[in-house]
């Protein structure tokens, strides 16, 4: 999960939450709330931990379904697919992408999709 990723990032690279946080542009409290679960991260927040730590979005993102749960606009697609095509992950003129990365973009258009039929209710 992403609080595990981030916490185990940050004792990795020797940061405190004040630290990382200055880093990726959010307070120390934010960090703790994230590692603690009590908050998800957003997918800018995702984007700002891929490019400091310069690994890949799918990285910060496998397996984290309360990630996906977590979006609150349909602009989170978009987002992912820019930052996506940013790091190279998806060829811009063929759409051309990894398995991984298409199981990425699916699962955020699934979440995206449930967020639409909930807020309709």
């Amino acid at each position: 999960m992403l609080k595990d990723k981030v916490r185990q990032y940050r004792k990795d690279n020797k940061l405190t939450q004040t630290d990382l946080g200055k880093q990726i542009g959010i307070s120390r409290g934010y960090v703790g709330d994230i590692e603690s679960g009590k908050v998800g991260g957003t997918i800018d927040i995702v984007k700002k931990l891929s490019d400091i730590s310069k690994l890949p979005i799918t990285y910060w993102l496998d397996d984290d379904s309360e990630f996906e749960k977590n979006y609150m606009t349909y602009s989170s697609l978009n987002t992912l697919i820019e930052a996506m095509i940013e790091a190279g992950k998806i060829d811009k003129n063929t759409a051309a992408m990894s398995k991984e990365v298409e199981e990425s973009l699916l699962r955020v258009l699934k979440a995206e999709i449930i967020l639409k039929y909930k807020e309709a209710e």
